[in-house]
């Protein structure tokens, strides 16, 4: 009787600390998303008076789901995206450092080493969009 209290216990006691565990990740995720969403509504802002032509032309890219690692550093997001001609595939990627608050972006078409293209503004907005 006493071992089986003792089992008991410490299964209480574990699934306790899974619980707490769970938490911090879902506030850790939730103020990461957060961070992120606020670092790019204001890079959209600014890179509006910037460069008004790219955002424009980034409605017309179709991001239809990205990933997000909040738990490397620096975060990244990273998409896949079809070319306008629709006969090769970008892969577009921002990261983000949190303690610099430097945003990088990065894609493999061609107009992205002339400056920040569509495709990566596209997945910014996509990201800033999509619910928390």
């Amino acid at each position: 009787m006493q071992d089986q209290t003792l089992q008991q216990t410490l299964t209480d006691k574990d699934r306790a600390r899974a619980h707490a565990y769970v938490r911090q990740t879902l506030h850790y995720l939730k103020c990461t998303d957060s961070l992120l969403k606020e670092r790019l509504r204001w890079f959209l802002q600014e890179y509006q008076e910037v460069a008004p032509q790219v955002v424009e032309r980034a409605k017309s890219v179709q991001i239809t789901a990205y990933s997000f690692n909040a738990f490397s550093q620096p975060f990244e997001l990273h998409t896949k995206v079809k070319s306008s001609d629709g006969k090769r595939y970008y892969s577009v990627r921002i990261a983000y450092y949190p303690i610099s608050q430097e945003l990088v972006f990065s894609c493999t078409c061609p107009a992205h080493q002339r400056g920040i293209c569509k495709h990566a503004v596209a997945l910014a907005q996509a990201f800033v969009r999509s619910s928390q």
